[in-house]
Parts: structure tokens; C-alpha cells; sequence
């Protein structure tokens, strides 16, 4: 059953008393902070412990992520502190969303406000929250046994450097089959170049939790691509690896272009860099977001190179250009096999370094899942 966004309170007391939840709305609904009035809207009690509450009703999931969060967390951050009960937020969303979007809401609140409680009501029937210290609940939800089953064989997977070399090798053979189709793990290890042993764990895994399909005569067949990357960008972060920021040298406002225009101009096999982010974006026509921080990955870090070819300087502080040492550095660099060109990761590569990116990294990552990875 929709949520009437005209009638907010009486469709959260049918959502709460399911749960035994005890809402509760103040007649003084805001605190005074350093001379302002910030203004919150329930106490709830969950489990004899009190929270201090902000509701938002939102129409579309994109709202949500890029600006709703943000302003929530900050204002009840304050109001927790000042009131001393903890923290709840509660979005109550028009637009119904899947096991992609939940997932990267979780994510939010694990790097952003990890000591946060949260509950978002898709529905009357469809509920997902966390509460501090426990893991996410789920009620309804058309894929909600899929997650429980994704989080329980995620420790199934070691998410290692070769796992996503023999993956990338396996999709691009077989499911874009740009080259000739791989029929067994033994192959697959001759291929990418791992040890046999290593392909058939990885490929058993991957039978197992039905992330591939094997039939007599036929060569393996990836299935549930989709679910398989939400595995990844659960556990993979282009944040995870060595960065170093730079400063252009010049006070250029076409800082993004000139770097571009660099990057397309070198055409010689010994360049040293690649580009992944919002520039790789670019590389590939899918210019999508407005944001200008620059992502490069570099096998090696020699500052004067950095200078001479990219004109820029090391920075103390963190800026929006970063140069990366690839941690998963057989894949990124190995994917060059199947990138567009000699300077731009791969699309499997540059989904995953997209994905958590600031300035709507997500959304650009979901169009390169759509237009390069699928439809390409």
C-alpha cells in the first residue's frame, strides 16, 4: 500500500505499530542552538531507548542521495548532541527503488554517519532500517531475500585482484565476446594468466551462488551480472588505494579540458597514465555529471613526469585532481586489452571507481552499467 503523503502521521503509527514502535509528537517541536531554532519532528522509542527524529517525505531517490541526506545528517547530528538521545532519521520515499539503491543508501550511512539509526518506508509493506549496532532489517521488498542471500554468500568471495582480472576476462570473452569464448576454468586460467587452481575456486564460486552457468558443449555463461556488481561495489572503493593530490600549474578554469586534451593527444604505448572517473567517463561520450574532480592512476609515481606531462604539482591538502597507484593493478592495467583506448580503463574498471565517487558518481556509474557494460 502507497504511502498518502497527505496524511504522513497516521501512515507512520500503521508503519510502527507493526514494528512496536512508540511515536510520539512533541507540542514544542524545535531546540534552541546558539541562538537558532532547529526544529525536529517526533521522539521515538525503540527497545526502551528514546530518538530524537527527523522525517522527510521525498519523491525521487536522487533527491534523496544528492542533497535530502546531507542537510538531514547535519541538522540532527546537532540536535542529537545538544538533546543528548540518539539519532533517527526516517525518509519516507514516493519512488520505488530496488536492491541497488537500498544498498547505496546503506553505504551512505556507513561512511558518512556511521552512528546513525535510519528507517525508509518505500510502502506500507515495504520497510528497510538500521538500527545502531544491529544489522539492516528488511520487511517486504521484492528482493529483499536477495539480499539476505547476497550478504550471506559475500564471505564466499575474496574479492581479490585476480577475482576481477578472471571476471573482466570472462565477461569481455563471453558475454561481450569480443574474442574467441571461454568453455572451462582451465581455459579461463590459461587466458588471464592465473594459476589453475586459483580459476577453478573462482569459477566453483561463482557456479555455486549462480553467478555462472555451465552446460555440456557450451562455453561458461555469466548470469545475474548485475547482482555480481553490487557485490564489488559493496566491497570496492577507489578510495581504498593510494592517492596523492595535485594542484595544476597554471590558474586555468579549463583545468578538465586541458587535462582531457592531454590525455587524447597521447597516442604512444610507453604513457605512464590512465585515465578512470569522470574523465574516463568523458573518454567513453558519457559525460553525465557537471563534477570536475579528475581520477588517474599511474603505475608508479615520479613527480617530475607528473609535471612535465600533466603540468601538475603535489599537493599538501586534498584537491579534485588525484593520481592513484592501482591496488588492483593486474585488472586495471590488464583491462586495458579491452578499454576503448590506450589511456582509459575498461568499463568494468571505470563502473567500479565511478560508483563511490563525490558528485554524483552513482548515477554516472549506473550510465555506464546501462550504455557500455550491457548495451554497449
Amino acid at each position: 500500500m502507497k504511502i498518502d503523503k497527505y496524511d504522513l502521521r497516521s501512515a507512520l503509527r500503521k508503519v510502527f505499530r507493526g514494528l512496536h514502535w512508540n511515536i510520539k509528537y512533541p507540542k514544542q517541536d524545535y531546540i534552541k542552538i546558539e541562538g537558532s531554532k532547529l526544529s525536529f519532528d517526533a521522539f521515538i522509542k525503540i527497545n526502551d531507548t528514546d530518538f530524537v527524529t527527523e522525517i522527510k517525505s521525498i519523491r525521487k531517490f536522487n533527491t534523496l542521495i544528492s542533497t535530502i541526506f546531507y542537510r538531514s545528517i547535519v541538522k540532527l547530528n546537532a540536535l542529537s548532541r545538544n538533546m543528548f538521545l540518539n539519532p533517527l532519521i526516517i525518509f519516507m520515499l514516493e519512488e520505488i527503488i530496488t536492491l541497488k539503491e537500498l544498498k547505496a543508501l546503506g553505504f551512505m550511512f556507513r561512511k558518512y554517519a556511521p552512528d546513525f539509526s535510519w528507517v525508509l518506508i518505500n510502502s506500507i509493506d515495504d520497510i528497510a532500517y538500521k538500527l545502531k549496532g544491529l544489522p539492516i532489517q528488511i520487511i517486504g521488498f521484492e528482493k529483499s531475500t536477495n539480499l539476505r542471500i547476497e550478504l550471506r554468500n559475500n564471505l564466499m568471495f575474496s574479492f581479490t585482484d585476480l577475482e576481477l582480472w578472471m571476471f573482466k576476462v570472462l565477461f569481455y570473452h563471453n558475454y561481450k565476446k569480443h574474442e574467441t569464448p571461454i568453455p572451462n576454468a582451465f581455459s579461463l586460467s590459461k587466458l588471464a594468466g592465473v594459476n589453475r587452481n586459483t580459476a577453478n575456486k573462482w569459477v566453483k564460486t561463482m557456479l555455486e551462488n549462480n553467478f555462472i552457468i555451465s552446460r555440456r558443449g557450451e562455453s561458461l555463461k555469466l548470469f545475474n551480472i548485475r547482482d555480481y556488481f553490487n557485490l564489488w561495489t559493496g566491497r570496492y572503493s577507489i578510495f581504498d588505494q593510494e592517492i596523492y593530490y595535485f594542484n595544476y600549474i597554471r590558474n586555468d578554469k579549463e583545468v578538465f579540458t586541458n587535462i582531457f586534451k592531454k590525455f587524447e593527444k597521447s597516442r604512444q604505448s610507453n604513457w605512464l597514465y590512465l585515465l578512470t572517473g569522470y574523465l574516463g567517463s568523458r573518454s567513453y561520450n558519457l559525460k553525465f555529471t557537471s563534477s570536475e574532480s579528475i581520477q588517474i592512476y599511474s603505475s608508479h609515481l615520479n613527480f617530475d613526469d607528473i609535471k612535465k606531462s600533466l603540468l601538475l604539482i603535489p599537493s599538501e591538502s586534498r584537491t579534485n585532481i588525484m593520481v592513484i597507484i592501482p591496488k588492483y593493478y593486474k585488472s586495471v592495467i590488464g583491462g586495458l586489452k579491452f578499454s576503448k583506448n590506450n589511456y582509459t580503463v575498461d568499463p568494468i574498471q571505470l563502473y567500479l571507481d565511478c560508483f563511490h565517487l563525490k558528485g554524483r558518481g552513482y548515477q554516472q556509474a549506473d550510465r555506464i552499467y546501462k550504455e557500455l557494460i550491457i548495451n554497449e
